[in-house]
């Protein structure tokens, strides 16, 4: 699993011991696509770089505004042909998407403006941290440090799937920052988008949501906010089959992420338990749930290459 997430270099920032060029990639342009690393191995060829924004706003030596957007894109071409291939746009835009949701405003036509993004959240950031030392006075104020920081693990990418946790970081003051982490999963150069709906059955849908919810009780009783176990454990003993509406629902359900061997079903912090709980997880392995996946679920050729093993 290949990791890419900066916090670390973040806090350097933050601290005065790391300066942005010191960052492979990271002055106010964003660089050129950076070497492949990952390899795809079927046809249409294509590599999976990576692409990095960053943003700054310096306050007497210090970094006191820090924006750092880190997203992966297919890379097509790395052989040498001569025409571009468009085939992998649609999943590079998917891509982009799924890292910068929440925190780069969209353009008219609904298209992600990454510069844009990022100067706006350095301008809303100074504003802030500007009227608060006009307020309450630099020496109350000098420590205040903001920071958006968005990394990503890529978990599978095979079989024609590619699928990809983005993990972001926030800071605005407070006792802590606030992690965040978002599945996304495609296939492969199409780039559609793969929700559950397009694995399980619908008249299986529940049953799997029930399947998941008892191992999150299970699991993770203690730490859940009390309502929401009791919430849990009444929809897993809950024997009425789905309504079309909340098969549909079901469907279109999307906090997951596939590996080479399972679904793995997420909750983030606050969705089901306190911060300390942090991030929450669930994994269903595919032989699980053979009955219920399509026969022409994409993850079937998973299913096939973890079984053999």
């Amino acid at each position: 699993m290949k990791r890419i997430f900066l916090l670390t270099a973040l806090a350097l920032l933050g601290a005065g011991c790391l300066r942005p060029a010191d960052l492979p990639g990271t002055d106010d342009a964003p660089p050129a696509d950076a070497s492949p690393s990952v390899s795809v191995p079927e046809r249409p060829h294509a590599a999976l770089g990576m692409r990095t924004v960053f943003r700054a706003w310096n306050d007497g030596g210090n970094d006191r505004c820090m924006f750092q957007i880190v997203y992966p894109q297919f890379q097509p071409n790395v052989r040498g042909e001569d025409a571009p291939d468009r085939r992998w746009d649609a999943a590079n835009r998917e891509l982009e998407r799924a890292a910068l949701i929440g925190y780069v405003p969209t353009s008219t036509d609904g298209t992600f403006d990454i510069e844009r993004g990022a100067d706006a959240y350095i301008e809303q950031c100074r504003t802030e941290l500007e009227e608060l030392a006009a307020a309450l006075g630099n020496d109350e104020t000098s420590y205040m440090q903001y920071v958006q920081s968005v990394g990503y693990d890529v978990e599978l990418l095979q079989d024609g799937l590619a699928s990809i946790v983005m993990e972001s970081y926030a800071y605005s003051g407070g006792a802590h920052g606030l992690p965040w982490m978002h599945g996304v999963s495609l296939t492969i150069p199409e780039g559609r988008r793969l929700l559950l709906g397009d694995f399980i059955r619908d008249e299986q849908l529940k049953p799997l949501m029930q399947m998941v919810r008892r191992q999150l009780v299970d699991t993770y009783e203690a730490a859940l906010i009390p309502e929401a176990a009791a919430a849990f454990s009444a929809y897993v003993e809950d024997a009425n089959p789905a309504t079309d509406e909340e098969r549909h629902e079901l469907a279109a359900y999307e906090d997951f992420y596939l590996t080479p061997n399972g679904f793995v079903f997420y909750w983030n912090v606050y969705d089901v338990a306190p911060y300390a709980a942090g991030q929450l997880n669930v994994t269903i392995p595919y032989r699980t749930v053979r009955d219920w996946l399509k026969p022409d679920a994409p993850v079937t050729a998973l299913f096939r290459s973890s079984s053999s093993r």
